[in-house]
């Protein structure tokens, strides 16, 4: 993704997350928290592993959003897979799907926003089979003129 679409995908989510939070204007700071287990299943077709994986299991999401005293909104994400469980579609080999996803978006009243999104996913083999690791870091600041000030992205993809 080039900097432009990033910068543009983080306004977007943050004038969307402005208008989704109801309270904007209140005088005394609000949260909320949401805390959900969901089922969870996906194929998984990457060359390393030598087949397609299915993905199975629940991914437990816990959201809590804040809106400041002075009407800034902030918000926290952390999911992680429990129970997670692959199965090789040709040769019926197993993994297990471990790691965590969070992000942190903060959108002050006055202007501009800053955007960090954190993820490490790994699916480990048993037996033998092969392990996949993906650590990936994006960080994204504009400032109250709506100019890019900080873009990091830094992400590993590792087949062991």
């Amino acid at each position: 993704m080039d900097r432009r679409s990033m910068v543009r995908a983080a306004l977007v989510f943050a004038l969307v997350a402005a208008l989704a939070v109801p309270g904007v204007l209140n005088a005394a700071a609000t949260t909320d928290t949401s805390n959900e287990i969901a089922p969870f299943a996906a194929v998984l077709d990457v060359d390393c592993l030598g087949e397609p994986v299915l993905l199975s299991g629940w991914l437990h999401t816990l959201v809590r959003s804040t809106v400041d005293q002075t009407g800034g909104i902030h918000f926290r994400r952390l999911s992680q897979p429990q129970g997670v469980t692959g199965i090789g579609l040709v040769t019926g080999a197993t993994w297990q799907g471990t790691g965590a996803t969070q992000s942190t978006t903060n959108v002050p009243a006055a202007a501009g926003f800053e955007d960090t999104f954190v993820n490490s996913f790994k699916i480990i083999g048993r037996g033998g089979a092969a392990n996949y690791l993906v650590q990936a870091t994006f960080h994204i600041t504009v400032d109250a003129t709506g100019a890019l000030a900080t873009a990091v992205a830094h992400a590993t993809v590792e087949c062991r």
